[in-house]
């Protein structure tokens, strides 16, 4: 998954930066009123057009006709900016770099990222019950190439393993997209995912956001995404979702409450909107 608050030009330069997202689910009526939503806090730094770390603590709340279910999760990742190509991207030029920093064409960006999810009490029909923590490990690889001057486009592949008590699966994620400002204070991106988990059907997912530039170092984001094949568990938004449902698919799935099923087998969607402040020094 691509960094989700950085550049299109790759890694920006030096800057902390943190903020706040909130992602409620969009589901079918049908569902009778179970809803979900997740709110982020995610902090961070990049230093020397090189490194990036992100830090996201994260609590999510599923309510169902029965089940009430809560979990947190706390992801960190590490992002290396491998290349950089010497060419620039189309419209702009060599003197902007003393205005504003260079533009490089291409970027490749390698990294990983560690999941540790912690699901709280839940409680279906008056009856309470705790699913196992669950660790999540990660590495990948994006590249990203600019196309035209308002038209970027980009992939990555990311391959890992999810584990909960004594079960282990491993898990891919292919991510293609594109991306690219509108005039001074907006840009927008788009990207198609599609992962698949050991044992689990091939998935894919829809996802979108327009940003906007309110100020110096201030921005928001709208968007949101689409599920086409019901919960993913690999590789995208709201994976966290699925993954904390493995260990009791395949123990003893006649215990996963209502709501899971609808989800995992259901088109929905979601919408978010996060705001996040740059600290440039």
């Amino acid at each position: 998954m691509f960094p989700e608050f950085a550049g299109f030009e790759g890694f920006e330069g030096q800057k902390f930066f943190r903020g706040n997202a909130h992602l409620r689910l969009q589901i079918p009526k049908s569902f009778e009123g179970r809803s979900g939503e997740e709110r982020r806090r995610f902090y961070g730094a990049e230093l020397f057009e090189f490194v990036r770390f992100e830090r996201t603590d994260a609590e999510d709340t599923l309510r169902g006709l029965s089940t009430v279910y809560d979990f947190d999760y706390t992801r960190d990742k590490f992002d290396f900016q491998v290349f950089r190509s010497t060419n620039k991207r189309p419209g702009k030029n060599s003197c902007m770099e003393c205005h504003g920093g260079d533009y490089p064409r291409a970027t490749i960006i390698i990294g990983q990222e560690t999941v540790s999810i912690q699901p709280k009490p839940a409680n279906r029909g008056g009856v309470t019950f705790l699913l196992a923590d669950l660790l999540v490990k990660s590495a990948h690889v994006s590249a990203s190439y600019w196309l035209h001057k308002n038209i970027c486009l980009r992939a990555d592949y990311k391959s890992g393993t999810i584990q909960q008590g004594l079960l282990r699966f491993g898990a891919h994620a292919v991510t293609v997209g594109a991306a690219g400002p509108y005039g001074n204070r907006f840009a927008w991106d788009s990207d198609l995912v599609v992962s698949q988990t050991e044992t689990y059907p091939r998935k894919a997912a829809f996802k979108g956001n327009i940003h906007y530039k309110i100020g110096k170092g201030l921005k928001i984001t709208i968007g949101g995404g689409a599920f086409l094949r019901g919960t993913m568990n690999y590789g995208t938004d709201l994976s966290e979702l699925g993954q904390t449902a493995i260990g009791l698919e395949k123990e003893d799935s006649s215990l996963l409450p209502d709501l899971f099923r609808r989800l995992r087998d259901s088109r929905y969607g979601y919408l978010h909107t996060t705001l996040t402040y740059d600290y440039a020094f």
